[in-house]
């Protein structure tokens, strides 16, 4: 929150923010945000919080996930947020994605009532920002549409077990024929 534009959004006086205070914002009406970092190497465990968004969740370890993140949401019973794209590896995000969507799926949940999970590839945000279209584009000829750049980063395709000998869900199913 040091970037120009978030400093001038800040300065709003319907806000009630002091951007001096980052990496802890607190609001006039008592809301609170804290901004902590997911390195593995931080000491960041003690907090509690309603809220937890972990932007950019792909890139973070299973161990800080699991055993420093999702605890300080206990206290409060309260929720996660994962905010990433594809990667090329297995992830903490990646799991938490397909299990939210399978139990969508299962449960028949309405696409806009009490959702686990939300995805929005370059098609929707194209939508609602035409002017998208452009760097789409640009990245579609520099990548290649069909690159795995551009299908992780922009149409979200996880590329489960893509130069591996066996995916992820083939070799769970194999070792469950053989239980």
């Amino acid at each position: 929150l040091s970037s120009p534009t978030a400093l001038e959004i800040m300065k709003d006086p319907d806000l009630g923010v002091n951007p001096k205070e980052a990496p802890r914002l607190k609001f006039s009406n008592g809301f609170r945000v804290d901004l902590r970092t997911a390195n593995k190497d931080a000491n960041i465990e003690g907090f509690s919080y309603h809220l937890i968004i972990l932007d950019e969740a792909q890139d973070m370890s299973a161990m800080v996930i699991e055993k420093s993140i999702r605890p300080m949401r206990n206290f409060y019973a309260g929720a996660v947020v994962y905010i990433g794209t594809p990667s090329p590896e297995r992830t903490v995000f990646q799991d938490t994605c397909l299990r939210n969507a399978a139990t969508d799926k299962e449960n028949g949940v309405d696409k806009n009532i009490h959702r686990l999970h939300y995805e929005f590839d370059y098609h929707y945000v194209l939508k609602a920002r035409p002017q998208y279209r452009i760097s789409i584009e640009e990245d579609k000829e520099i990548m290649g549409e069909h690159s795995d750049a551009f299908r992780m980063a922009y149409k979200l395709e996880w590329l489960d077990g893509k130069g591996k000998f066996t995916t992820q869900s083939e070799f769970n199913q194999s070792m469950i024929r053989q239980r």
